[in-house]
């Protein structure tokens, strides 16, 4: 038989809205109810659980629109060539032209040094840099003799040294006797910028609708609908924050709406500077998985891994692990370091070459779980998760240590969320309308910290 699901309609009731109507004018007064209002749908939000428990995701704060931290390169650096060199003969000079990706300072500086050892990446030939030319920026060459008289510094199945070929470099390790100064490596570090953007909802009630007590408990003995309101609009703001966390893009297109330029969330970041990993929704593998781990080792990658799944991945996945594996290597996974808490919020772990994953369903992924809609045309997550790596990292400038991603609010009057009443009901901030209305105003941002340590594993 055909599958069903709950009617949905975005602003009034659907047609049959039989036991589905909250609040009407007919049954807020009926006799026969439960008081207790039940709240239909929620679900645990990702961020707020982290945040709560202190352990993935932490608060920090900023004095300015715009912040930043520095992120260190790694240790070894390789070039690559611009230009393929046509037959080289054995033992015979070439002379390479660094490609784009090889320079920084705004192809000022490259690591390419008199004394260094290369390794041709594909073919494992080695030769040493005898002299380098830098006088043009972006355009400086290496001239390299091969090691061996009988080698030919060449790529692999080529009698050339291909364009796009990697050099690995080796150090300067055939100096020979009393060798002179060299030139020393600097080490590289990246500004990483982002910004804070504003973040605001209101709610007004005018003074019957604030007097007037119903029959149903909203919570904690709370019978007004200003309450409920209230209550409604706090879980709505955490969640659109943690939308934009995760979501936002950079602005340049609102001049004209009090010149904002938003945010750019985690997934932006990791689709740009992390490991995306493709494949066949439906028909997930294992060798799948190997390569998502390949990618992790080979871009240094943490040990343990929250990944964030849409309920699609989440139920491929879980068929293919317990499938092949059916003797308890899917676990419940450690949230703050507690297993109990880990039941709780709904993570499972399994570990593979190495690495530990946590799974966790996020809801925030699929537009039925959030907007309670039946879309007919395919949602931009389908089959989509997202690894958070839980590692704490230093700040190469500071050294001071952060968890995988800070939420950074611009404080307001000393507050990351400013919340303020006003109106002739208000307990403060009185005016002359006859009305009360709560305000909230942020100002967050998000600092990705290492986003080639990310990953998102993406069905297609």
């Amino acid at each position: 038989m055909p599958n069903t699901f709950p009617g949905y309609a975005q602003g009034a009731a659907a047609t049959s809205a039989t036991n589905r109507s909250l609040l009407n004018d007919l049954n807020i007064f009926d006799r026969s109810f439960e008081k207790s209002l039940v709240r239909k749908y929620g679900a645990e939000n990702y961020a707020l659980v982290q945040m709560a428990l202190g352990n993935s995701v932490v608060e920090a704060k900023t004095d300015n629109r715009q912040f930043y931290h520095y992120e260190k390169r790694g240790l070894h650096q390789a070039i690559k060539t611009t230009a393929a060199v046509v037959a080289p003969a054995a033992g015979a000079d070439v002379t390479v032209t660094l490609a784009a990706e090889s320079y920084s300072a705004s192809g000022t500086l490259s690591p390419i040094r008199v004394g260094e050892v290369v390794r041709v990446m594909t073919s494992g030939f080695e030769g040493q840099i005898i002299s380098v030319n830098k006088t043009t920026a972006s355009a400086h060459t290496a001239t390299i003799r091969p090691l061996q008289a009988a080698t030919a510094l060449v790529s692999a199945g080529s009698a050339n040294l291909l364009a796009g070929e990697y050099l690995l470099l080796r150090g300067a390790v055939n100096v020979g006797e009393q060798s002179g100064r060299l030139d020393g490596m600097s080490p590289l570090l990246d500004k990483i910028f982002n910004t804070t953007t504003e973040h605001r909802d209101d709610y007004t009630i005018t003074d019957r609708a604030s007097i007037e007590k119903n029959e149903v408990d909203f919570g904690n003995g709370n019978y007004y609908y200003y309450y409920l309101a209230m209550d409604d609009m706090n879980k709505r703001y955490m969640n659109n924050l943690m939308f934009k966390v995760f979501e936002g893009t950079a602005i340049d297109n609102l001049s004209a709406y009090g010149s904002s330029v938003g945010t750019t969330g985690v997934l932006p970041r990791v689709a740009a500077n992390g490991t995306t990993i493709q494949y066949t929704a439906g028909s997930g593998a294992i060798s799948d998985i190997h390569t998502l781990t390949r990618s992790l080792n080979f871009y240094g990658g943490a040990g343990e891994y929250h990944w964030l799944q849409d309920i699609y991945q989440r139920q491929e996945f879980n068929d293919l692990l317990f499938g092949k594996y059916n003797n308890g290597a899917i676990s419940y996974g450690s949230v703050g370091g507690n297993s109990e808490a880990a039941v709780s919020y709904g993570f499972s772990s399994f570990m593979i070459d190495g690495y530990t994953f946590h799974f966790f369903l996020n809801n925030m992924f699929s537009p039925e779980a959030v907007y309670h809609i039946a879309p007919s045309t395919t949602p931009e997550k389908r089959n989509y998760g997202c690894l958070i790596p839980q590692k704490i990292n230093s700040d190469a400038k500071t050294g001071k240590q952060f968890p995988s991603f800070q939420i950074v609010f611009q404080e307001v009057n000393g507050q990351r969320i400013l919340t303020t009443e006003t109106g002739m009901l208000a307990p403060q901030n009185k005016t002359t309308d006859a009305q009360k209305t709560i305000s909230m105003l942020s100002f967050p941002g998000v600092r990705v910290f290492a986003a080639n340590q990310y990953a998102i594993m993406k069905g297609v």
